[in-house]
Order: C-alpha cells, then structure tokens, then sequence
C-alpha cells in the first residue's frame, strides 16, 4: 500500500515539474511563491531515489530483493 502510494505521489510531483516549473520560469519572475514548492517537489525526488536505492535490488532474472545487507554489498 505505501509503495503504491509513493508512486502516485511521484507521478503527482512529475506532472508538476513537467508542466509549472517550466512555465514559472518563462513567465514568472524569480520571487514568486512556487519556489518553496519547486524545493519540496525537488527534495521528495531526492528522498525517493534515497528509498529506491536503500530497498530494492533487481537481479539480473528480475527479482527485487529486499535484504540491505545484499543491496549494500552489491
């Protein structure tokens, strides 16, 4: 449930970046309130990939394991 969760969040953040940050920094000027958003959005990113990287390791054969201490080794 919480990795389905996740996805639609980032899926959610990706729509945003793709579609209002271009668009605040064409038209907006550089004090404009989306900043604190554009942060977030861009700190949920970094927060996934951390995720991603910490829990899942697909193998060669497409397993996903979960163990850290294989993922970490690998």
């Amino acid at each position: 449930m919480f990795k389905s969760g996740w996805d639609w969040l980032i899926l959610m953040a990706t729509f945003y970046v793709a579609v209002v940050v271009p668009y605040n920094a064409s038209f907006l000027n550089s004090e404009r309130p989306s900043v604190i958003m554009d942060v977030l959005v861009e700190a949920l990113f970094f927060i996934g990939k951390f995720i991603r990287i910490l829990f899942q390791f697909s193998t060669y054969i497409v397993v996903i394991i979960p163990c850290t201490n294989k993922i970490t080794v690998n």
